[in-house]
């Protein structure tokens, strides 16, 4: 097989396989706040500027050492910008797979107090931590399913103004999740 036709099934092989992957880590959201992604893919751009670096790194190693090649300043440019430009359109995939790495290596423990607000008149229940309200039904159940299972009683029985202690794991990128 030429070189050609063995980069093309290199290449092909590679972009599936990323793309499963990233439906895969795509599960690991569960395990985070909406808050917390949120805070994360506002400081994911430093990531991505480091693998945009390695993608570099890596490009410029396989024509000097595989192809044998001099890079004229015009490929030199195109080299760079698909560098920079791939980790770019593929953000949403390397926060997921970011935040998957994230759960893999505990950092240390976290514990957040969350104020309970309880209105029965107008249907509102709440938790706030002094920065962020949450009150949508799928956050608030990820912390209720999380405090059951430490053995602790639901969050949905504690009234107005009551405090709850809940424990989060931080991970080696200090984004903290439920375990």
């Amino acid at each position: 097989m030429n070189k050609k036709v063995t980069f093309t099934i290199v290449n092909i092989v590679f972009w599936v396989i990323f793309i499963l992957l990233g439906f895969y880590f795509k599960s690991a959201k569960s395990k985070y706040l909406r808050t917390d992604i949120y805070a994360f893919k506002e400081d994911s751009w430093k990531f991505l500027i480091i693998i945009s670096l390695l993608l570099l790194l890596i490009i410029a190693f396989y024509f000097f050492y595989f192809l044998k090649k001099k890079i004229r300043i015009g490929n030199l440019l195109v080299i760079i910008l698909y560098a920079f430009m791939i980790p770019y359109f593929l953000k949403t995939y390397i926060d997921n797979f970011l935040l998957y790495i994230n759960t893999k290596f505990a950092h240390e423990v976290a514990v957040v107090e969350y104020n309970i607000i309880e209105n029965e008149k107008n249907k509102v229940y709440e938790l706030y931590d002094g920065k962020n309200f949450i009150d949508e039904k799928e956050e608030l159940n990820k912390i209720n399913n999380h405090i059951i299972n430490e053995k602790y009683n639901s969050v949905y029985k504690y009234k107005n103004k009551d405090v709850i202690k809940v424990e989060f794991t931080n991970g080696f990128l200090n984004v903290k999740y439920l375990e």
